[in-house]
């Protein structure tokens, strides 16, 4: 192989392996619910779930609009099925995920300001 093939094999390689890599992708603060309603495209475009932070959004409801979260999308490259869940009862939630065969991949957590309740934001992944 003489010098110029090796360096345009390295080329096109290069190119080939940078223009296929996927980043990952943050949705940015936004509410539970708007979570639940944009997911199903990440899925579609084989991306999982893979880091979580949330906050309180200081609203008066307890519903999905009670939390702001922030969660990271990667290439789902392993094809795990996954699921999220904002949580009041972390240790009951995680083992029952366990049970049908999940295990906890990311977790934050907030206390609501309106009642001290705490609150988790839990990524598993199966």
């Amino acid at each position: 192989m003489t010098m110029m093939t090796r360096i345009m094999t390295a080329v096109a390689l290069f190119v080939l392996l940078a223009g296929g890599a996927a980043k990952a992708e943050s949705t940015g603060w936004i509410t539970g619910r708007k979570l639940w309603q944009v997911t199903r495209d990440y899925d579609r475009r084989g991306l999982i779930p893979v880091a979580v932070e949330c906050k309180d959004s200081a609203t008066k409801n307890f519903d999905l609009s009670a939390g702001l979260v922030k969660v990271e999308f990667v290439p789902n490259t392993k094809n795990l099925a996954w699921w999220w869940m904002g949580s009041t009862n972390f240790k009951h939630d995680v083992a029952e995920m366990k049970a049908q065969g999940y295990h906890l991949a990311a977790k934050d957590s907030f206390v609501r300001k309106q009642s001290g309740l705490p609150v988790y934001c839990l990524i598993f992944h199966k």
